[in-house]
């Protein structure tokens, strides 16, 4: 079977076989179809634009609901650096009190020092000259002492009297 590009191009209404037909046997009139047609393109066209004003509508609302998640994301943003600048200032005040504290340990041991210092020298300043001026070594006290027996010895030899004895070492 062969179909010619001319018989695509009628319309199946003017085909053979409708032709055939009595006018009256068409279930519809012409002016019927048209009025239908008409009513048609009507509701297709409402439809159409009850579809685009819903597009619309959701459209606003989710640009509306995207803004408002800007919003608190923005927010979020903002309570995040607060807590951040919160939490340096508090670091920044701890190491100042910190700096502070080792200051004042600083000044405290310096005034210390100067104080003992001040106190040597006034006793070094009020020392009679009966005082010893410094402590000997033990080195020092046994020659000391061997010295001591040795001038105690000859002494004693020298009266002809028993040697002294000192046993304290």
């Amino acid at each position: 079977m062969f179909i010619f590009l001319s018989d695509i191009n009628q319309s199946p209404l003017g085909s053979p076989i409708l032709e055939r037909r009595h006018p009256s046997a068409n279930m519809y009139s012409n002016d019927q179809i048209q009025q239908q047609i008409a009513s048609l393109k009507q509701q297709q066209e409402f439809q159409q634009r009850l579809l685009v004003e819903q597009f619309r509508q959701q459209q606003q609302q989710m640009a509306q609901e995207h803004e408002k998640q800007l919003q608190e994301h923005i927010k979020v943003q903002q309570v995040q650096e607060h807590i951040k600048m919160q939490q340096h200032l508090v670091m920044l005040q701890k190491q100042q009190e910190f700096l502070q504290e080792q200051q004042k340990l600083q000044e405290r041991h310096r005034l210390e020092k100067e104080r003992m210092e001040k106190e040597r020298l006034e006793q070094l300043k009020n020392k009679t000259k009966n005082e010893e001026s410094a402590v000997a070594s033990s080195e020092v006290k046994l020659r000391l002492q061997e010295f001591v027996l040795t001038k105690k010895h000859r002494e004693a030899a020298a009266r002809n009297s028993p040697p002294f004895h000192n046993w304290v070492v």
